[in-house]
């Protein structure tokens, strides 16, 4: 679903390329500076995202990101927020489309569709 480094990138297009497929990927980022999240935060990218575009096996769809662990709306929101004006400044400064935004989960997925997500992660609400 997602990559959160280059290195990895550069793995999952190894192998993408010895199984002669183009894969799918959205770069996960991490805009909160939460530690026990993972991601590029936005100067990271900016600085590698040349690099990511050259990989042969790999074919970037869009931005994916998880909210900061809180329940306060307009947190959650700014990160949101954060990663579709991201997404639009990439769009923009390497002249590429990245039409999906992955973000929202169970607790936050309403805020994360009016920010402009396209991908929810619906988990224990399933069960429910």
């Amino acid at each position: 679903h997602s990559v959160d480094s280059l290195k990895l990138a550069e793995k999952i297009s190894e192998q993408a390329n010895n199984l002669g497929i183009n894969q799918k990927v959205l770069i996960q980022v991490n805009l909160s500076g939460e530690e026990t999240k993972f991601g590029f935060d936005e100067i990271k990218l900016i600085e590698e995202y040349p690099k990511l575009m050259e990989l042969k096996s790999i074919n970037i769809t869009g931005l994916m990101t998880m909210a900061i662990n809180k329940t306060e709306e307009k947190i959650i929101r700014s990160i949101f927020k954060k990663t579709r004006e991201l997404r639009n400044k990439i769009e923009n400064i390497f002249s590429c489309n990245l039409p999906e935004l992955s973000m929202g989960m169970s607790n936050d997925y309403v805020y994360a569709y009016q920010e402009g997500s396209t991908m929810i992660r619906i988990g224990k609400d399933l069960f429910k």
